[in-house]
């Protein structure tokens, strides 16, 4: 009975947490009809619409709002709690992988494979096809061109409201079935460039 009780209270404490972070990051209860933009969020290059019968929440946080941590710490949880507010969320991509008349390169019909299966987009597709293009897809090769070229990291990523994962993965996992396996480059930018986010972001 006490540890059921203390389970109990301790449900009511991080409740009560979650409730008292939501007043300080939205407006509880308030809602807005501006137009935003873009009018989506985007997940590890999947779209995903905002449910339209949930109200909007209004930020009372400036933004951008980006997430400083790293893979597998809690940033597609972090995305989910804004995108449900109704807020433009990127995690990982900062545009659709959908292929499009624009996005016909080589791996474009790979990449249409992965998403009707519900896979990640670049699924096994840099390993057939030797590269992708369109790396600026993700939300990691476009901050570290932006801050390459001494532009703002965030400038021409999609202008969302909330980033929730910026790092990006480069070069293959591994090569051919038997081969040897090369060495994956991850790029930080929150940590190898935050003085730049600082710089152009400092509120």
């Amino acid at each position: 009975m006490t540890i059921g009780i203390s389970y109990t209270v301790l449900l009511f404490n991080l409740l009560e947490d979650v409730v008292l972070l939501k007043e300080k990051v939205f407006g509880v209860f308030e809602t807005k009809t501006e137009v935003i933009s873009p009018q989506h969020s985007i997940l590890n290059g999947y779209i995903r619409e905002f449910d339209r019968e949930l109200p909007r929440q209004s930020l009372k946080l400036p933004t951008p709002i980006i997430t400083l941590g790293f893979p597998k710490a809690g940033t597609s949880t972090i995305f989910e709690y804004f995108h449900c507010g109704g807020r433009p969320t990127a995690h990982y991509a900062c545009k659709a992988m959908t292929p499009t008349a624009e996005r016909t390169d080589k791996c474009g019909k790979c990449i249409e494979n992965n998403m009707a299966e519900n896979r990640f987009p670049l699924t096994s597709c840099v390993e057939k096809m030797g590269r992708c293009e369109h790396l600026e897809d993700w939300c990691g090769t476009c901050i570290k061109q932006n801050i390459d070229t001494n532009r703002p990291p965030l400038e021409g990523c999609g202008n969302f409201e909330v980033y929730t994962e910026i790092n990006q993965s480069f070069g293959m996992a591994r090569q051919k079935k038997g081969a040897d396996q090369v060495p994956t480059t991850i790029y930080f930018p929150q940590v190898e460039a935050l003085e730049k986010f600082h710089e152009a972001y400092p509120t």
